[in-house]
């Protein structure tokens, strides 16, 4: 059986945002003015078990990736212009844990997001809020504003995965960071597509 999921992300700035790039760490985006941003390479969790990182092992425009676990998947990502495909091969059901991290001097004080096709949009803190997660939610899709700039980043997932938002400043640590969490299936190929377009 096989499950497709699309993930689109559209670059939506002043300047033309340039074609997402496969680094040793994660999927490098072009924001054009917000800057450059990495979705790293997602964490798998099996069931009932702690995370684990990836292995990463590139070839020209190819990144596979191994988890050093029994029953763990294999994943390829291959580019192809302004896509991602990511192929899974999965033997355990588990999740992977895609995360991208959002600079303070960007985002707080004068930065946005919003969650779902008519979320409400809401500011980034200048200072550390009272609760550190900002937004848990079950949606397709996100959006990231910096306010300096106007510029603007749109991540739509299909089907819809659990968001989750977060200012690490409650740990001690100056930044943002975004999860997408999204179920691996037992004994299925899946295909993850992640689309990234300048509008």
């Amino acid at each position: 059986m096989r499950l497709t999921i699309l993930i689109g992300v559209c670059m939506i700035a002043r300047l033309a945002a340039a074609q997402p790039e496969l680094t040793a760490n994660g999927v490098e985006i072009d924001g054009g003015a917000i800057g450059k941003l990495t979705f790293d390479y997602p964490l798998f969790v099996p069931e009932g078990a702690t995370e684990i990182k990836p292995e990463v092992k590139q070839t020209a425009g190819r990144t596979e990736l191994t988890y050093l676990a029994a029953g763990t998947p294999e994943i390829t990502l291959l580019r192809q212009e302004s896509k991602i495909i990511v192929t899974l091969k999965t033997q355990s059901p588990g999740k992977l844990i895609w995360r991208m991290y959002l600079p303070l001097s960007v985002f707080a004080g004068t930065g946005s997001y919003s969650f779902g096709a008519d979320g409400e949009t809401k500011r980034f803190s200048a200072e550390k809020p009272p609760r550190p997660h900002l937004a848990q939610i079950s949606t397709d899709r996100c959006l990231l504003t910096d306010g300096n700039s106007d510029s603007k980043i749109a991540i739509q997932s299909e089907p819809g995965g659990f968001w989750e938002l977060q200012d690490n400043r409650e740990w001690g640590w100056k930044i943002y960071q975004l999860n997408l969490y999204q179920e691996a299936f037992e004994n299925r190929d899946q295909t993850i597509t992640l689309d990234f377009r300048p509008e």
